[in-house]
């Protein structure tokens, strides 16, 4: 028996038409190739033949058709879906539970992007790390940054927090102490500005960058006084010019002792740094333990600075935010220390 379709109106023929020229999916052009000949009356061997098919899947799509006409391409589309998706799931659980250091692979741990490297390299198959993130989540996975939080404290930090507190409360009135930092790069940008929009997607005007800076802070506990050396980079050099120009505006206290507080940075415990720290007379300086910034009174003003000045600001060059930085730790230094004064505020 030879399985003809039913008879296309003009309006399914155009469709189908525009769907074989114009279509980007060349399943549904497949199909409409298919329909097309079988109105002209050609039999599922001869469509075959033309549409380079086999014929089972000429006489499956005329019979789809005959039922359920053009919402058989979607749900066609649907169930190929699912199926594929189902295997690319499977595929990927079963991939993650080997590490990839079984697998003689170059990295550790399994993310968006390596897994899409794999299947790329290893399988031969496009994916992107969109389609790959895409998959792990339609197979119950969800992809989790991991938290690394310093619950132990490296040994002695106990005993340095007690002595750190007792040299803060009962420091020689002839001993300067300074703990520092440094923070940056600290941009300057132009605000866009808000405007009225129909669009209703989010408007997305990045401003460019009208130059950065660099600063060195130095806190005093005991007088409350924050100083702000601006730096064109982060390195032992620089470090060792912010700290003479720092010594310069310290040489007119009277002090028969300095202690500087460092953090472990790298430029911090270099050769030239160390040297160069060697040679200040009367200075003795003190590294505080791994990982322990909370000791360190100086990035509670650098947050401060942060808020009142970054945040709220808009500079339209690296001057004009040194000018700011500049204001902001004369305030800091007296008009916010007799205000906080006033309230009983040290």
């Amino acid at each position: 028996m030879v399985l003809r379709i039913n008879p296309l109106t003009e309006g399914e023929i155009r469709t189908l038409t525009k769907i074989c020229r114009y279509d980007s999916r060349c399943r549904w052009r497949l199909r409409a190739r298919i329909l097309l000949q079988a109105n002209e009356g050609f039999t599922s061997p001869a469509i075959a033949v033309r549409v380079v098919c086999h014929p089972s899947t000429a006489r499956r799509w005329l019979r789809r058709w005959n039922q359920k006409g053009l919402e058989a391409f979607q749900q066609a589309d649907r169930m190929i879906d699912q199926q594929t998706t189902q295997r690319r799931c499977q595929a990927l659980k079963h991939l993650l539970h080997h590490p990839p250091s079984q697998l003689d692979l170059p990295f550790t741990t399994w993310t968006c992007r390596t897994i899409a490297a794999f299947y790329r390299e290893v399988v031969g198959v496009p994916w992107k790390p969109q389609q790959v993130w895409y998959y792990l989540k339609k197979a119950g996975l969800r992809y989790q940054k991991t938290e690394t939080r310093f619950t132990t404290k490296p040994l002695g930090y106990d005993l340095w927090k007690a002595s750190k507190r007792l040299l803060d409360q009962y420091l020689p009135s002839d001993t300067l102490l300074l703990y520092l930092d440094e923070k940056g790069p600290c941009r300057a940008t132009r605000y866009g500005g808000h405007c009225w929009s129909q669009q209703r997607v989010q408007l997305d005007v990045r401003q460019p960058v009208h130059g950065k800076i660099f600063l060195l802070g130095a806190y005093d506990p005991q007088a409350d006084r924050i100083w702000l050396i601006p730096m064109d980079h982060k390195d032992s050099g620089e470090f060792c010019d912010a700290v003479t120009k720092l010594w310069v505006q310290l040489d007119h206290r009277p002090w028969k002792r300095l202690i500087f507080i460092l953090d472990n940075a790298s430029y911090h415990r270099s050769q030239y740094t160390q040297s160069f720290l060697s040679h200040l007379p009367n200075c003795t300086v003190i590294f505080l333990p791994p990982y322990s910034p909370e000791l360190n009174p100086i990035e509670q003003r650098f947050r401060q600075y942060t808020k009142e000045v970054l945040e709220l600001g808009t500079f339209s060059s690296a001057d004009d935010l040194l000018l700011a930085t500049t204001a902001w730790e004369q305030y800091y230094n007296t008009f916010r220390a007799q205000i906080y004064g006033l309230g009983g505020v040290s």
